[in-house]
């Protein structure tokens, strides 16, 4: 039986996320993924692999560079995937 007064350390990062803005930051992503059990693999150039072993799944974004804000259109990817593997934006 869940605890409703538990709170999801996550929560922010997540709302922050759906809003889909020009401003969420390449370090909040990187928290959300942590919080919610994956692990950041780096990959060759800019690829970076996050990968949920207790769920088997991963997903593959580039850093953005030059600065550290994500794409409109990764943060879309990232919503999908969260959604895709149980997590439920």
């Amino acid at each position: 039986m869940s605890n409703p007064k538990k709170k999801d350390p996550s929560k922010k990062l997540k709302q922050k996320l759906q809003q889909i803005s020009g401003n969420y930051q390449w370090s909040d992503l990187t928290k959300l993924f942590a919080k919610l059990g994956y692990e950041k693999q780096e990959r060759e150039g800019s690829r970076v692999a996050f990968y949920n072993r207790e769920k088997n799944c991963l997903i593959i974004l580039h850093k953005p560079h030059p600065g550290n804000i994500v794409k409109k259109g990764a943060q879309r990817a990232v919503i999908k995937h969260l959604n895709d593997n149980g997590e439920n934006l």
